[in-house]
């Protein structure tokens, strides 16, 4: 049985934004899914309604849970593939 959730929650008049390991791969593709998921657990655990989730916030839950060196280390640009 496959469940379609925009559809159900359309029913409910809701909506909901989905993050994956892939918006955290976009974000920081040296890290592997299980360290994605890490990533999105943490987002989630600390959950702040009033700021949502960003792209800043993926990099800086990355940054706090596998920080780069600093070689690696650079200034938070727009995920590959996105246009500001």
């Amino acid at each position: 049985m496959t469940v379609d959730l925009h559809e159900e929650l359309k029913k409910q008049k809701k909506i909901a934004m989905i993050w994956g390991i892939d918006d955290v791969l976009a974000v920081r593709d040296d890290l592997n899914d299980d360290q994605c998921w890490q990533v999105l657990q943490r987002i989630e655990n600390r959950a702040d309604c009033t700021q949502g989730i960003t792209w800043d916030t993926i990099d800086m839950y990355c940054d706090e849970l596998f920080p780069k060196s600093d070689e690696e280390d650079g200034e938070t640009t727009v995920p590959k593939g996105w246009v500001v």
